[in-house]
């Protein structure tokens, strides 16, 4: 084999062993931790797909929380009846949409720059961190999950040459995005990537495709108008009001949401905050020269820097929001687990960015920074994380247990000590517990 093979197909080898060690990893967490019990949440929005019965669009458009459940409901629609809604059949199908989204990238990257690189072993670091284990094994949520793969096949979206195609697949996958999740947050940003992209290359081609242009903003903004129908808003936790507070400490609870992203634990808040700003920092600069990119006219690079605008306009969204949605909790509100995905698929644009940078010292250091917080993101989970994940996952086990046992909600929370949902009187959970039964499905599953 000659030197050119080796050295053309190489990195090829050095990142399908990183993506295999680090699925397999992945995968063995999830087997772990994950315990055929819904928990917390799932016996609230399962009501849209299990308990209740409901239109398919019903269910796409069944709210929870902040957000519907959009794609991620007729996920389960498609898939849960045939693993009995399992829980732990669940979180590993789960767990494939995040080894897909990390995939999924892998191609976006191959496809704005041409070629698998050795830094691109920073992909899966980033996108299949243990540090989502909320997301995955507390209480799964496909709607919370499918947004990573949605986000990534809307950068791919503006790279599609033909326009009529582009604004179709973006169109399509902002309307998903919109339903499904916190990819509401793409809402607001597909507007303004319009808008740039008319001013940048539309408005100097004929009528044709500046009326083309004009029909993609309209359904992109009632996309956005349509959600908002029958919407009902909620705080989400008993101290949110909907005046701000404290804006001024918005930055510093996003720095450490980054902070947490990367590794580190709010319990030393002094270097948090320090590598967290740093972060920030480097994040926004990054937003911000993109953005002017894409006010340049009939630039070559424009659908690259469209996609990697898209990515960074996601986190920076999603993460303002978080903080004005959750400052009432405190600073420590920032290292929640299920905020997790969606940072790291800012740094993931992020990443994109740095390889975009024509001065190569720049864009090595850039380089070498990320693999960095990518090596710490994707670093085994604490003693303190893993400790919470071990009462959790034993809690869950020993109630299920018990209530296979005695059937009796309240006896089965004092003998663990442990609630499978705060209050059980509200849902009703005995009403549920009792439709489990009767259909042999979750924690009566005899396929497990």
């Amino acid at each position: 084999m000659s030197k050119d093979v080796v050295k053309r197909y190489l990195p090829h080898g050095v990142v399908l062993v990183a993506y295999l060690f680090l699925c397999v990893r992945f995968f063995h967490f999830i087997s772990r931790y994950a315990v055929n019990i819904l928990f917390d949440d799932p016996w609230s929005f399962d009501d849209a797909t299990l308990f209740q019965p409901h239109t398919l669009w019903e269910m796409y458009r069944w709210q929870h929380g902040w957000h519907r459940q959009g794609l991620g409901a007729l996920l389960q629609r498609l898939f849960e009846p045939a693993i009995h809604w399992n829980g732990r059949s669940e979180a590993l199908l789960l767990g494939t949409v995040f080894v897909g989204a990390a995939v999924l990238a892998l191609l976006l990257k191959v496809r704005l720059y041409g070629a698998v690189d050795y830094s691109d072993v920073i992909i899966p670091l980033l996108l299949l961190t243990p540090l989502q284990f909320e997301t995955l094994v507390f209480a799964p949520n496909p709607a919370c999950s499918l947004p990573l793969p949605l986000i990534v096949i809307y950068g791919s979206c503006w790279s599609i040459r033909a326009c009529h195609w582009r604004y179709t697949c973006v169109l399509v996958v902002n309307f998903l995005l919109i339903y499904t999740g916190f990819g509401i947050f793409m809402g607001p940003v597909t507007p303004v990537i319009l808008a740039l992209d008319y001013r940048a290359n539309i408005r100097h081609l004929g009528h044709k495709y500046q009326w083309g242009a004009a029909a993609a903003m309209a359904i992109a903004i009632a996309s956005l108008a349509s959600f908002f129908v029958h919407y009902r808003f909620v705080g989400g936790v008993e101290c949110f009001s909907p005046a701000p507070r404290n804006p001024v400490l918005y930055p510093w609870f996003v720095a450490l949401m980054f902070a947490h992203a990367a590794g580190l634990r709010i319990l030393t808040l002094p270097l948090a905050t320090l590598v967290g700003t740093f972060v920030l920092v480097l994040f926004l600069t990054g937003l911000w020269i993109t953005g002017r990119r894409l006010l340049s006219p009939q630039s070559h690079t424009w659908p690259r820097d469209a996609a990697i605008a898209a990515l960074l306009a996601y986190c920076a969204v999603f993460s303002l929001n978080a903080a004005y949605a959750r400052m009432c909790l405190g600073l420590m509100a920032a290292a929640i687990s299920r905020y997790t995905p969606y940072m790291v698929l800012g740094m993931f644009g992020f990443y994109l960015y740095a390889l975009s940078n024509h001065r190569r010292n720049i864009r090595v250091s850039l380089v070498l920074f990320l693999l960095v917080f990518a090596t710490l993101s994707a670093r085994p989970l604490n003693s303190q994380e893993a400790r919470i994940l071990e009462q959790v996952s034993s809690g869950k086990r020993m109630w299920r247990d018990c209530y296979l046992a005695r059937h009796d909600i309240y006896e089965c929370e004092a003998l663990t000590n442990f609630r499978i949902y705060p209050h059980p009187d509200v849902i009703p959970l005995q009403e549920k517990l009792d439709f489990l039964e009767r259909n042999h499905l979750n924690l009566y599953d005899n396929s497990q």
